[in-house]
Parts: C-alpha cells; sequence; structure tokens
C-alpha cells in the first residue's frame, strides 16, 4: 500500500468513528483528529504507518478490516494507555498516575522503563479483546514487550527470507506456530491471563513477552517509567506491574471518584540471573541452527 492509500486509509478510519458517539468522544480520538487532521495531505501518525507496514509485508495489500483492528492499537498509543473503549470518559471516573523505578545490581535505577507493564485489576467488566501485531524481523521480535487483554489475537508476521517459528510453552498459554517465511504470517489467541514467554525454535536469540491481563485498563511506561490510567470508576483496586528482569509487583490503591491517586511502583532486579532458554521440546538448541 503506497504512502497516500496510508494517509486515506487512516483518515476514512479515524473521521468514520464519529458515527460512535461511546468512542468518538474519548479523548484518545481527539488526539488522533488533531494526528490526521481533516485532509488527506496531513499523514498518519509514524508508529500508524509501522504498523501498517508491519502487517503489509510483501503483499502490498492492507485490507481496510486490518487498517480498523490497528487503529484500535492506535487510539491506545496515541493515548499513552490501553483503556477498554467502553468504559466511562474522564470526568466519570477516576484517575491513577505514578512512576515505576526499576532497581538494578548495585543499586543502579534502569534508564528505560518503557517495556514495564501497568495494569490495574478488580474493576468491573470484561475488556475488550485487540489485535496486536509483533513483528519477526532481524531475527528479533519487535515490539520485545504488548500487553493485551484476555481473548486478543498477536499476529507474528515474518519479515525476515528465513524461516522463523513462534511458540510457548507458558502453561495454559503455550502455543506453536508452523515454520514460515515472508511474507506469511501466523496467529494465536490468548484466553488465559499472566505472562507469556515467546521464542523461536530456531533462532535463540530471540525472544518476546506477552503480557495477558483480565483487565481493561492497562499501559506500559513511558521511558522516565510515569504511567497513567484514566477512567477509572471509584473503588479500591490493586495495582500490578510487571518488568523483564524486575519480576513482578502489585499494591492497592482506592480511586476517588472524579480525583487522582497516585501510586509508586519499585521493582527489583539486582538478582536477575538471564538463562539460556530451551527450545519447544526441552532440548538445547543445536549449534549453527540460526543459519537456517
Amino acid at each position: 500500500m503506497r504512502e497516500r492509500e496510508w494517509n486515506s486509509a487512516f483518515l476514512e478510519a479515524v473521521w468514520g468513528l464519529e458515527a460512535f458517539p461511546q468512542i468518538s468522544e474519548r479523548p484518545e480520538i481527539s488526539l488522533l483528529h488533531q494526528a490526521g487532521g481533516s485532509a488527506p495531505q496531513n499523514p498518519p501518525p509514524p508508529y500508524f504507518c509501522s504498523m501498517l507496514r508491519a502487517a503489509d509485508g510483501a503483499t502490498g495489500r492492507v485490507s481496510m478490516r486490518r487498517v480498523i483492528s490497528l487503529l484500535v492499537l492506535a487510539i491506545a498509543q496515541a493515548a499513552g494507555a490501553h483503556a477498554q473503549l467502553g468504559a466511562s470518559g474522564p470526568g466519570a471516573g477516576g484517575t491513577v498516575t505514578g512512576r515505576a523505578t526499576v532497581i538494578e545490581k548495585g543499586g543502579r535505577k534502569t534508564s528505560d522503563l518503557s517495556e514495564t507493564v501497568i495494569s490495574l485489576s478488580g474493576v468491573k467488566g470484561r475488556p475488550r479483546p485487540q489485535n496486536v501485531v509483533v513483528t519477526m524481523k532481524g531475527k528479533s521480535f519487535t515490539p520485545h514487550v504488548v500487553v493485551v487483554p484476555i481473548g486478543s489475537t498477536v499476529e507474528f508476521p515474518n519479515q525476515d527470507p528465513l524461516f522463523h517459528n513462534a511458540f510457548s510453552v507458558s502453561g495454559d498459554n503455550r502455543f506453536d506456530l508452523d515454520l514460515y517465511k515472508r511474507p506469511k504470517s501466523g496467529s494465536h489467541t490468548f484466553d488465559h491471563a499472566g505472562v507469556v514467554r515467546v521464542y523461536c525454535n530456531i533462532h535463540p536469540q530471540m525472544s518476546a513477552i506477552v503480557v495477558v491481563t483480565d483487565s481493561g485498563y492497562f499501559t506500559k511506561a513511558a521511558a522516565d517509567g510515569s504511567f497513567r490510567l484514566q477512567g477509572v470508576p471509584a473503588g479500591t483496586y490493586t495495582l500490578h506491574a510487571f518488568h523483564e528482569r524486575g519480576g513482578e509487583t502489585a499494591l492497592e490503591v482506592t480511586v476517588p471518584a472524579g480525583g487522582e491517586v497516585t501510586g509508586q511502583i519499585k521493582l527489583d532486579a539486582s538478582t536477575f540471573k538471564r538463562v539460556q532458554h530451551k527450545n519447544k521440546f526441552g532440548q538445547d538448541y543445536a549449534s549453527g541452527g540460526e543459519e537456517y
């Protein structure tokens, strides 16, 4: 799909959401309107183009259904927080803010916290599933960490001329996709909450993490560790944080009606030790396999 077509598809999708007041009135949509403008010459945000390219692969075609599904993710990224679209907007709920800190060996603080996952459990209601793309390119999974609600589907397009495989042996979320090269793609739907560690059965250096949550309020922290969850109903909930090296932690927060509560998160990565994972058969990787 050419750049002009990306622009047109983006604008059509954004402005088409006006037909749904419960969605179009959310502040995330306003941000997208500002980014997309009202004329075709205004380009979509770079992250939206990059997601389309990831889904596009080498086929040169992206359906409007794909545009709409990826737009859902773009909405959440534009707002800086993934909140279910059916939730009450600002003013009808409270806000949870805070900052996460990860302490490495020697007491050093991690400089980039953008792969820290924040979620809020105990809020009534089932989150709406999403479609998310994790691309296999350059013998790596990108992005390395994603967070999705239960029932979401993650697609794994291969943009390398090499065979790749995506698999996990993480409890109830275990899966195993076939070997495939560019431009093929595989996908898996995650129906259970938990941390899912994803690998390639050929290239041991490839890894990704899919955090599956049963909450509609979740996000990834900014690089400085700050986070914000909006439109949260008043009540007492559990604020969770996950980091690949720092593990998991949780604290209780009480959200006032229309007010704001701050939760400071500290994760300990001082004892983290990376251990080489096994292949999908529970065996060591064969030497030289990464050239396959």
